[in-house]
């Protein structure tokens, strides 16, 4: 029997895969780990998060990949187009991204209104806090918490 992969799956490997190279190339790390490990982690908080029969798992999956392209690397939502990827996504990872000079609330605010890039982002908190407790940053873990509890005040799936 083939193990045949689903396009949904085949979309999530390569949206993991350009965003892989694509921090890789600016030598990005989360830690002492290669930053895709954190890319990894942001997408299993958003399997435990939302169900995987939800119509939209597929996208927040890519979402999860994706979330840091726009801010941290090269990579733009007309490369994404190119790549096959719905504007769904790219709007997604737009609203997912801060921008520069962005206040911190205004940006989780505007990150709240995409109920893709809100549940992605308390992925990404938590998968920052956790980070932040086995590294012993205080300053971070207060700063991941009131993060976390600011984006549960309204949580949209």
């Amino acid at each position: 029997m083939y193990n045949v992969m689903s396009l949904e799956e085949k979309m999530i490997l390569k949206i993991a895969r350009i965003a892989k190279f694509a921090h890789n190339k600016f030598n990005q790390k989360y830690g002492e780990s290669p930053y895709d490990y954190h890319l990894q982690q942001v997408a299993i908080g958003v399997a435990e998060l939302i169900d995987r029969d939800h119509p939209f798992y597929t996208i927040h999956q890519i979402v999860a990949h994706g979330h840091d392209l726009f801010e941290d690397t090269d990579i733009d939502a007309e490369f994404l187009h190119n790549q096959g990827f719905s504007e769904v996504a790219t709007d997604a990872i737009e609203a997912i991204t801060k921008h520069e000079g962005e206040e911190r609330q205004d940006y989780l605010d505007r990150c709240m209104l995409n109920p893709v890039a809100h549940t992605v982002k308390i992925a990404d908190t938590l998968s920052n806090l956790t980070h932040s407790v086995r590294e012993g940053n205080v300053g971070r873990i207060r700063k991941y918490t009131r993060q976390l509890n600011y984006l549960h005040k309204e949580v949209r799936t």
